[in-house]
């Protein structure tokens, strides 16, 4: 190599390693958060009083929570093989491991935008309603230090068009077993509506015209965000030179 190549090349290298560590810092940062929120959704734990706050082993049934654990788990594995590959115990982080931690990015980027451009402005009593207690780390803080370390530090190019359409798994599977669970109780029907426990966000309490439309809506949008989130990061992530 001559001295203009060994000097791109170090060059090179801090900048990855940089990327490395920022990407390590946002991982662990999101498992954490997800855990504290995950402990203060089990034994409602609020820092801001809220009486119509959910708690106890309920929550798992939100697709906040699943995807908000999805991807502290995803993140957790990713921080296990940076830090492999900072002590050169590993070369590089598994394809495998970047569509799971994909697929999680996805999954908290529908919860943050929905409730962000939905349930908050439309649904909620006050904006910011939906943004206190655990639901500022599962709504907000998770996604955000989880999406940011995705899209700006991981390079993903090993994902193929394959990998990214099964960004929208997650959501498919949930949405499955929810209407399935929602339909198959109707006998729990009463005179407002479907027993919550089984129809928690309410859609089967509408006509199968609405039910239908609304699904459909709702996964072109997933699968927009899937693409989106791919194609983002395959940019962002070659323009940060740091």
């Amino acid at each position: 190599m001559t001295a203009i190549e060994n000097r791109v090349f170090f060059i090179h290298n801090i900048i990855m390693n940089t990327k490395l560590k920022l990407s390590l810092i946002l991982n662990i940062s999101t498992a954490v958060i997800v855990t504290v929120a995950l402990i203060m959704g089990l034994f409602n734990l609020q820092f801001i009083e809220d009486k119509e706050a959910t708690g106890g082993v309920e929550i798992f049934k939100y697709f906040t929570v699943q995807s908000n654990i999805l991807a502290g788990v995803a993140c957790a594995v990713f921080a296990v093989y940076e830090i492999m590959i900072l002590k050169g115990k590993a070369d590089k982080v598994p394809t495998a491991v970047y569509v799971f931690k994909y697929i999680a990015n996805v999954g908290v980027t529908v919860t943050m935008l929905t409730v962000a451009c939905y349930l908050a402005p439309v649904v909620a009593d006050s904006y910011f309603s939906l943004f206190i207690n655990c639901n500022l780390f599962f709504h907000f803080l998770a996604p955000m230090t989880s999406l940011v370390g995705f899209l700006f530090f991981e390079n993903t190019d090993g994902i193929s068009f394959f990998g990214m359409v099964l960004g929208i798994v997650h959501f498919l599977v949930y949405g499955t077993v929810y209407m399935v669970v929602a339909y198959s109780n109707y006998d729990k029907w009463s005179g407002i509506g479907l027993d919550r426990a089984y129809n928690w966000y309410g859609l089967a309490n509408q006509d199968a015209t609405f039910t239908l439309i609304f699904s459909l809506i709702m996964t072109s949008i997933v699968f927009l965000i899937c693409v989106l989130t791919w194609l983002v990061n395959r940019k962002l992530y070659k323009k940060v030179g740091l």
